[in-house]
């Protein structure tokens, strides 16, 4: 969706939202524009499971969104048949458990984001 607007655009989209939810990729860079200052914020990441040659990736948006403030959530997905693994994880499709009453599901994680970006906002 970001990849189809301009620039500023898509700044602002980000400045007035309080979660950022994306697949590991540099839409992920977006995060520093959440306004974490005015009010809380959450970066939910879905991540493909890394191999032992590609495990350094995994720490740049857990980082990059406490820097900016915001609360993060991270998601394991799994590699689509047929992805050769090593540093190639990162250009493989990937599919995700949605669960929610799976704490590593997706759809729990994001309702933790907005369990927590409500419950800091009305505080």
């Amino acid at each position: 969706m970001l990849e189809q607007m301009p620039l500023a655009e898509q700044m602002h989209l980000v400045a007035e939202s309080s979660t950022l939810i994306s697949v590991h990729g540099s839409g992920l860079s977006f995060c520093v524009f959440l306004p974490s200052e005015t009010r809380a914020t959450a970066v939910v990441e879905v991540y493909p499971r890394a191999s032992p040659s590609s495990w350094k990736w995994r720490f740049i948006f857990p980082r990059m969104a406490a820097a900016a403030g915001a609360h993060y959530e991270g998601v394991v997905a799994e590699h689509a048949p047929g992805c050769p693994g090593g540093k190639a994880v990162l250009t493989c499709n990937v599919t995700v458990d949605v669960d929610v009453g799976k704490r590593g599901g997706l759809l729990a994680a994001i309702e933790r984001a907005a369990s927590l970006t409500k419950t800091t906002a009305n505080s």
